[in-house]
């Protein structure tokens, strides 16, 4: 599977990623993640430095998508009106 190799932690695709972000801020992210996610392991790596992170206990990876916590906070965030200083 060439992209989860693409994937692996430490690897260079990650890196060229990396040096490519800290040029490019980004702009205002929320992460959910899960402890029971099949896919993405370690939970951590579903995170990102300077977002809103949020654990959704026991949820597998695609249950995360409509389970009714994280759908009402998106569709929350999506409502919510854009900050002077983001615009």
């Amino acid at each position: 599977m060439p992209n989860g190799r693409q994937m692996r932690q430490h690897g260079p695709r990650l890196a060229e990623l990396e040096r490519f972000e800290a040029g490019h801020p980004l702009p205002p992210c929320t992460c959910w993640y899960g402890n029971c996610d099949n896919i993405v392991s370690p939970p951590s790596t579903a995170t990102l430095h300077g977002a809103r992170n949020r654990l959704l206990p026991g949820a597998a990876h695609v249950a995360m998508a409509f389970h009714p916590h994280v759908v009402g906070e998106t569709v929350a965030l999506l409502e919510a009106p854009i900050p002077a200083a983001a615009k």
